[in-house]
């Protein structure tokens, strides 16, 4: 893509802290930014697989959480939540 399109796209970078709530469930509290604006973000974490596949260990994660749209400086159009979900596979070896 030319750069004048991909640079004005937000890039959402996210940190923070996992701790456990049982062995398969966990939280996920930290910032989230998009567009230059901060806001308090917390993901609900479910471990949905581990072993080894396809030859290398891995395990898979689902996240989920709602933000507001509003408090990160989008369009009140876009409603009062927004549902963000992350699955994702991690293998070692790679």
């Amino acid at each position: 893509m030319p750069e004048s399109v991909t640079s004005n796209r937000p890039r959402p970078a996210a940190t923070g802290a996992i701790p456990a709530i049982d062995p398969t469930h966990g939280k996920v509290d930290g910032q989230f930014t998009l567009k230059g604006k901060t806001a308090p973000l917390a993901f609900d974490v479910e471990l949905m697989g581990a072993g080894k596949g396809f030859g290398h260990p891995r395990i898979g994660i689902k996240a989920t959480t709602k933000i507001d749209p509003r408090a990160l400086g989008l369009s009140p159009l876009l409603g009062a939540s927004i549902l963000l979900v992350v699955d994702a596979e991690f293998a070692e070896g790679f």
